[in-house]
């Protein structure tokens, strides 16, 4: 016959008895166990500890004895102790469970010299600086003893800050008052980058923290406004984005205040001759962050989140316009209206020498007058080329704000590119066996374009010996003899026919080769050199 002691403690110790047993003859008063509890120093039990026999099979089978050092009345209790008994065994003991829950609480009225906590708001303090109150409780003096003490000091880093009320610097000693309460005041300054503050709390000699350690260190941040940047990056060498500056928002840190900022961006080619083209979907995963989720939110680790909405993208093609009088300035005037020559595109021509990222932008347009951001001297009746531009919107939601300056930047480059040169795909070698050698060997020149524009093909030099036959653009049929020679003119194959035919030169097994090239609209054409591997007869 046996049961389980559980039990729930704070502040008091007790005696180890997990298990007890019955013992003894039946029907005979036995005593099981007895349990005690005893406050830790400086505590008492405000509230008795108590025994819980509700998880046991029959009440009436045990007898309870109580005994007290000191008393709830007297509001000194510091012991109890429990004799549990078990009376007449009716039935065996399996498995009672008996309970117990013992509390000590700090014994305030008879401390000398402690010191029990402190009230403090530990929150990040705002960069506009505040006045926070410490207090700090403890005993005051009586007749037989003096006050609690301690030092205390207030830390902008590793530089006291701390004045006391007194108005005295630095570090200083500290008197619990009557009352049992201490409070002083503590000014944060207004700073202009992040700092943490400290308040130290430290024991002295004859004196005691109940409840804290020695010394307590109690950190407070303190943040400035952070400030959230979305801007746009690219590629230099590709791209200039214009109408740009950084978006910006600034507020107190976590702040859910949220505010919209409208996107209206333009970027510019560097080409002229290459057009802009889209690259997959305008949207929230086009925007650099931290985190980004289904639902279209942008984050950082600080906790700041964004809202990309209504996001647009249009791409303007290449325009050319005539200047229709002279210019050394920003001002200039075009022969007719134009309205496709837009603000934020990049001009180029004669007399406009400023390059790369220090390119000549469209300013503004209005009929016939545009206005250049760089001073140009421009003769009349000059060409000038205004390259391709994509105009970005749509609007940034400062949802919430986290604690840390934070960048977010639209990815250009996910969003639009340039027209891509076809790829050739006929580029292996060609092997002629002995057999093939003493007749025509066809070929098909292949290659895939990602906009699938029109694409030509053309062969520009000859292998080292043989003859090679192609239809050209004309439909022709051109015959050559081969000694390596560069191929300038006639040698567009025909769109559709682009058959290729080579015989080695009798009795020649040499091996050689030959170049074709393939371009499209757009793009610088592509050179491929086939291998021609010529067995011996």
């Amino acid at each position: 016959m046996a049961g389980t002691i559980k039990t729930s403690t704070l502040n008091c110790t007790e005696n180890a008895v997990s298990t007890y047993s019955l013992a003894g003859v039946p029907l005979t008063t036995a005593t099981l166990f007895t349990k005690t509890f005893t406050a830790s120093t400086g505590h008492i039990f405000t509230k008795a500890p108590s025994i819980n026999l509700n998880s046991v099979i029959n009440k009436n089978s045990y007898s309870i004895t109580i005994n007290d050092t000191g008393s709830i009345a007297g509001g000194n209790l510091t012991v109890r102790s429990f004799v549990v008994k078990y009376k007449y065994p009716l039935k065996q003991v399996q498995n009672d469970t008996i309970s117990f829950v013992a509390r000590a609480e700090l014994d305030i009225a008879n401390s000398v010299g402690k010191i029990y906590n402190f009230i403090l708001n530990k929150n990040w303090v705002a960069a506009s600086g505040e006045t926070r109150l410490l207090s700090v409780f403890g005993d005051e003096s009586d007749a037989n003893n003096a006050a609690a003490t301690f030092t205390l000091d207030f830390k902008q880093g590793s530089t006291s800050v701390r004045v006391s009320p007194t108005g005295v610097s630095g570090s200083g000693t500290v008197t619990i008052p009557t009352g049992g309460r201490y409070d002083e005041n503590l000014v944060f300054p207004q700073v202009t980058s992040n700092k943490t503050y400290t308040v130290i709390l430290t024991q002295i000699a004859n004196n005691s923290f109940l409840t804290l350690p020695t010394p307590k260190t109690i950190t407070i941040p303190q943040y400035i406004d952070p400030v959230i940047e979305i801007n746009a990056t690219q590629s230099a060498s590709k791209f200039i984005t214009t109408d740009a500056a950084a978006i910006r928002h600034t507020d107190s840190p976590f702040s859910s205040r949220a505010k919209e900022i409208d996107i209206d961006w333009r970027v510019t080619s560097q080409s002229s001759s290459v057009p802009m083209k889209y690259v997959g979907a305008f949207n929230y995963n086009d925007f650099s962050a931290d985190i980004v989720n289904s639902n279209g939110i942008l984050g950082f680790t600080d906790g700041t989140k964004l809202i990309y909405n209504n996001l647009v993208v249009e791409i303007y093609p290449v325009q050319t316009a005539v200047t229709a009088g002279a210019t050394t300035g920003t001002a200039i005037t075009l022969t007719g209206i134009n309205n496709s020559i837009l603000k934020g595109m990049r001009v180029t021509g004669s007399g406009i020498t400023h390059t790369g990222a220090n390119s000549t932008l469209v300013t503004a347009v209005s009929g016939t007058s545009v206005t250049l951001s760089k001073s140009s001297t421009i003769a009349s009746g000059t060409t000038l080329t205004f390259h391709p531009m994509a105009h970005i919107t749509g609007s940034v939601t400062f949802k919430k704000l986290g604690f840390n300056n934070q960048t977010s930047g639209l990815v250009v480059d996910n969003i639009i590119d340039f027209n891509q040169p076809p790829v050739p795909t006929f580029t292996g070698i060609v092997s002629i066996s002995a057999e093939e050698a003493g007749s025509f060997t066809g070929m098909t020149p292949t290659a895939t374009d990602a906009e699938s524009d029109t694409l030509t093909f053309k062969v520009t030099v000859m292998p080292q010996h043989g003859t090679f036959k192609y239809t050209d653009a004309q439909n022709n049929l051109q015959t050559i003899t081969c000694t390596g020679q560069t191929l300038t003119s006639n040698n567009t194959l025909h769109a559709t026919t682009r058959l290729l035919q080579y015989k080695p030169a009798d009795g020649n097994s040499q091996n050689t080769s030959f170049q074709y090239t393939v371009a499209d609209p757009h793009n610088a054409a592509v050179a491929t050199t086939i291998t021609l591997n010529i067995a011996a007869g």
